[in-house]
């Protein structure tokens, strides 16, 4: 009596299992490279925005560099300075909040100090300048990363759903 089975079909069960199970293998592998890959994109997104913070913080140490030098090399226009009193929409502004600190008593700078700290402070100012440069161009690349670690993971979700599709 006999069932259906041939010696074929001992060698066909065992190959479908085996393929089915080569077929998990390869879906795990994926899912464990597209982990990897969102792990990378995560570190990825983290050092961008340390960057973009010192960024900012470098642009506002030379908003503050150049505004200091503005002050100092420029004298407000006539009418340019609020009136003072106790107006609702001003407050009690005086003047003296809208002038630069003088110093009383004791002898002014000299020119030579003037002349220093000038050069001291637009060469801060350049190395503002190339810090900016240089923070800019390296979000730039990690910008370049994160796309090619994107297009790598929507490649392999595509290949595990097209894998999917096929058993």
């Amino acid at each position: 009596m006999s069932y259906g089975w041939s010696t074929t079909s001992f060698v066909f069960l065992p190959l479908c299992l085996l393929l089915i199970s080569l077929s998990a293998q390869a879906q795990s592998v994926i899912d464990e490279q597209i982990r990897q890959l969102e792990t990378d994109l995560l570190q990825i997104n983290q050092n961008q925005q340390n960057i973009y913070q010192q960024f900012q913080m470098t642009q506002e140490l030379r908003r503050n560099e150049l505004q200091q030098q503005e002050e100092i090399t420029s004298i407000p226009p006539v009418g340019t300075y609020p009136q003072t009193g106790a107006s609702p929409e001003l407050g009690s502004a005086r003047m003296s909040d809208f002038l630069p600190e003088v110093t009383i008593g004791g002898s002014p700078p000299s020119y030579e100090e003037m002349v220093r700290k000038k050069r001291e402070r637009q060469k801060r100012i350049q190395q503002y300048n190339s810090d900016l440069d240089r923070l800019h161009a390296q979000y730039q690349e990690l910008e370049t990363e994160k796309r090619v670690l994107m297009e790598q993971i929507t490649d392999l979700r595509r290949s595990k759903q097209q894998e999917e599709l096929t058993r």
